[in-house]
């Protein structure tokens, strides 16, 4: 792509994942946000806008997404931090969302908020082992007060301890303060706490109107789908318990159940599969095919923030319907991919956390 270029020299966080585990890296480097020479394009009107389209890869360059028919605002340093400043955004997701949301913080050049902590213990096996997971805050500058971008540990919709989540008065006050709040959830739902596709499709649409009842009138509930899930790399290592978990079939069924969902509660999906996979496609990241580095990250979050601090916002309905329930559970329910289990003997006894009816 030719054009011109909007040079911003800015200190480059570069996060890489590893088994799950976040290690940041701080090296010096210049920025560059590109400009399309095409200035005539409108905004993108509506989530469906955004495809088809292609990466801008330059390596000198941030990643962006460019679709061909209308313009996705690529939200630089300032443009983060200025959204930030008027909109007070909340996730509630696994490690993906939570990748999101540090590359987003240290990309704008975010500060901790060390004065809020938040901590819970996930057991998904209460002899041997426990997993812990910190909530992050942060603030536009030292001194606010209050967090603008935070993100929960919650890495799930189908197991039972994590719809307490909600009852922690920090994730109430934050839940309550937002203007948007992100829900986001499925790699664990595949796996680990698998517990079947219709208890999922249940336990989100449950999840959703719990949230709801909290919200502001003003604030509005977005879904984070299921970005791609790059299965040629995570088969590197058969033996692998996400290439286990995490089938082709089996990721469709549960993206598809996370957008009716939305559907079913009228609330927005932010739909980043094709970006990612394309993302992908043009350059050569790290990873483990589920876990993307901050060149790539950055694109999702750009979706994000053109739903909710541009104008007019990106519009971001579900790609499906409420009445699509019947035909979903007929097309999932008897497939064997997605209605296995995902290695009980060395996930523990995961099926007596499945019960929906614990609240």
């Amino acid at each position: 792509m030719t054009g011109l270029r909007v040079w911003l020299t800015a200190t480059a966080i570069l996060t890489t994942i590893a088994g799950g585990a976040v290690r940041e890296l701080t090296v010096d480097d210049t920025f560059q946000v590109p400009v399309r020479e095409n200035k005539s394009l409108p905004l993108c009107r509506q989530s469906s806008d955004l495809w088809p389209g292609n990466i801008n890869a330059n390596i000198k360059q941030r990643l962006t997404w460019e679709p061909e028919h209308c313009e996705l605002k690529a939200f630089g340093r300032e443009a983060t931090r200025k959204c930030l400043k008027t909109t007070k955004i909340v996730l509630f997701g696994d490690s993906l969302t939570e990748s999101y949301a540090i590359h987003a913080a240290q990309g704008a050049g975010l500060v901790k908020h060390e004065n809020e902590r938040w901590e819970k213990t996930w057991n998904w096996n209460p002899t041997t082992e426990s997993y812990k997971r910190e909530g992050k805050f942060w603030k536009v500058s030292e001194s606010e007060e209050t967090a603008r971008l935070s993100h929960f540990w919650a890495p799930g919709f189908s197991l039972p301890a994590s719809r307490d989540l909600r009852k922690h008065p920090v994730a109430i006050r934050e839940i309550r303060e937002a203007d948007v709040v992100v829900l986001s959830g499925a790699m664990w739902d595949m796996g680990r706490y698998y517990c079947g596709i219709t208890t999922y499709l249940d336990s989100a649409i449950a999840r959703i109107n719990e949230v709801k009842l909290l919200l502001k009138p003003t604030a509005r509930i977005s879904i984070f789908g299921l970005h791609w899930l790059d299965i040629n790399r995570m088969s590197s290592d058969k033996n692998n318990i996400a290439y286990l978990c995490n089938k082709k079939q089996k990721a469709e069924a549960f993206r598809e159940a996370l957008y009716l969902a939305a559907a079913c509660t009228n609330v927005g999906v932010l739909n980043v599969k094709n970006i990612t996979r394309e993302a992908l496609a043009a350059v050569d990241v790290p990873g483990d095919g589920i876990h993307f580095p901050a060149s790539v990250n950055v694109l999702p979050f750009d979706v994000l923030l053109n739903s909710c601090c541009r104008s007019p916002r990106l519009l971001i309905p579900s790609p499906v319907s409420c009445d699509d329930r019947h035909h979903f559970i007929k097309k999932w329910a008897s497939s064997p991919e997605v209605n296995m289990g995902c290695e009980p003997d060395r996930l523990g006894d995961s099926i007596t956390r499945c019960p929906l009816s614990e609240s």
